[in-house]
């Protein structure tokens, strides 16, 4: 454990950073949304075979009012360029006319209950977002975080379910669709630059007697957790150290370095507050931090 006040503070600001500043690195692109009708007309971005937990990020710019929508698919079951939104299991929305959702806001499909949303973030035509969609593909679900560029993070949706009726048999997330509604003009929306990770490293969460901890269950004052971190060899989270931070809120109570020992990483730790959430984080060391790996937020 870190009692240092000092060393708390310094930690604190280098985690604020990284957790409410998201960054968006890797392909440039010019990806112009197409309109839905005529279907002929949408184009299908190749974004290689995904499985697993998949993290997608974005830089995308409002063009119209109108927005548009990013469709993730498996193009397995795409007969033709596009099928269709009754094909593609995730998607994320800008709309200015919703009658289940706030105007001029984003929205994600969650299973067969329509457009909904967790959080409200509005925009503006020429407003740019960055985008996060987090799509584990082997438990159907998917997460969505929305920010303008170079602001916090909200989430708007958690664990949406992959739209209903095309989830059945998909194996893998390999097709962005950036897509106006209806029949209106070309070019709502634009993506700009993406980048697109898979977890190959295992997080756990348990307790002292090594039973798995719920994730959607509150942390409580004097509960003992044991998070461990498995990294698959030859990642570069495969070396370096785990942060584990204990948050009160927004304040910053308590940090946990765990070294690698074995070929894991385990840090134990007591809560010290009720509803205490934790940032685990793949470091190279508390001087230069340089994350390997996205943040782990617990509980989820």
């Amino acid at each position: 454990m870190f009692r240092n006040n000092v060393l708390k503070v310094a930690v604190a600001v280098m985690l604020t950073m990284l957790l409410v500043m998201p960054m968006v690195s890797g392909v440039d692109v010019n990806w112009e949304s197409n309109r839905e009708t005529p279907r002929s007309g949408v184009v299908r971005h190749d974004i290689g075979e995904n499985t697993g937990i998949v993290s997608f990020r974005c830089t995308m710019k409002i063009n119209v009012d109108g927005g548009g929508i990013l469709g993730f698919a498996d193009s397995a079951f795409m007969a033709s360029e596009w099928a269709g939104f009754g094909a593609t299991p995730v998607a994320v929305r800008a709309v200015n006319n919703s009658s289940t959702t706030v105007k001029n806001s984003f929205d994600a499909y969650n299973g067969s209950a329509n457009y909904s949303q967790d959080a409200v973030v509005t925009y503006s035509a020429g407003d740019i977002f960055d985008v996060r969609v987090e799509i584990n593909v082997d438990a159907r679900t998917f997460s969505v975080w929305v920010a303008p560029s170079g602001s916090p993070e909200i989430q708007i949706a958690h664990d949406y379910a992959f739209r209903s009726g095309s989830a059945t048999g998909i194996t893998k997330i390999d097709s962005l669709y950036v897509i106006n509604t209806g029949s209106s003009a070309d070019n709502r929306i634009t993506v700009t630059s993406y980048s697109l990770s898979v977890e190959a490293t295992a997080f756990s969460y348990e307790d002292n007697t090594g039973n798995p901890l719920v994730s959607s269950a509150p942390l409580t004052a004097g509960q003992e957790v044991v998070v461990k971190c498995v990294p698959e060899s030859g990642t570069p989270e495969a070396t370096g150290k785990m942060l584990v931070a204990v948050f009160d809120g927004t304040t910053l109570i308590d940090l946990v370095l765990a070294e690698l020992t074995d070929s894991a990483y385990t840090a134990n730790l007591t809560i010290g507050k009720d509803n205490a959430t934790l940032e685990v984080f793949i470091i190279d060391d508390l001087i230069n931090f340089n994350p390997r790996y996205a943040v782990q937020k617990f509980p989820k």
